[in-house]
């Protein structure tokens, strides 16, 4: 029969410190992969959100001349029928303006009062070249127009206007307006007939 001694105390193994210290890294190690990948993620979804803000590239036009006729045509149209909206949707954000008396006006500036335009005729020349998302187009115009109450020459005058390709549509960037200043023939007391120049 055998006899058990109570009174001898329980062995309790305890883990070796290796094994410990070993326990703690691979916990270490697998907290740091799960917060890089998480990290990961992040990025990769931040940069989807940024890929999808991207501007979609601009059309290759074949031909940019032709483009740029029809976008003056609906520019005009525009000014024309005093659409104020579609004027507001054809300018660009950062859109400025230069007359030939050395006037300027930005977007806001210009929607407040936009040129009124009576009748116009485009002149056959009209040349436009596309750069990636720009097209420029160098082009000439008669055109019955009032612009800050002051009314402008009807002969044949050049311009520049260049568009940008925004997200789904070109829009005016810049726009030079190189119409001949108005010119009226006066007479004073004396009979000494005197020139007054108006600019456009």
């Amino acid at each position: 029969m055998r006899i058990f001694n109570f009174s001898e105390k329980t062995r309790v193994t305890k883990p070796s410190r290796p094994m410990s210290t070993a326990l703690v890294i691979a916990a270490l190690t697998m907290t740091m992969a799960f917060g890089l990948a998480a990290c990961g993620n992040k990025e990769s979804l931040q940069a989807t959100a940024t890929s999808d803000k991207k501007v979609n590239p601009a059309p290759k036009l074949e031909d940019p001349s032709a483009t740029g006729r029809e976008l003056i045509t609906k520019w005009l149209t525009a000014l024309k029928e005093r659409d104020l909206e579609s004027i507001d949707e054809q300018l660009a954000p950062n859109f400025q303006i230069r007359r030939a008396n050395g006037s300027t006006a930005n977007k806001e500036e210009y929607l407040k009062s936009p040129a009124v335009v009576t009748s116009f005729e485009l002149s056959e020349k009209l040349v436009g070249l596309q750069h990636g998302q720009t097209l420029s187009l160098n082009w000439a115009i008669k055109v019955e127009e009032t612009i800050g109450g002051i009314t402008y020459s009807n002969s044949e005058a050049p311009r520049m206007t260049s568009f940008e390709w925004n997200t789904d549509k070109w829009q005016i960037v810049t726009y030079a307006n190189f119409n001949a200043p108005t010119t009226v023939t006066t007479t004073t007391s004396t009979t000494t007939p005197t020139t007054t120049t108006t600019a456009g």
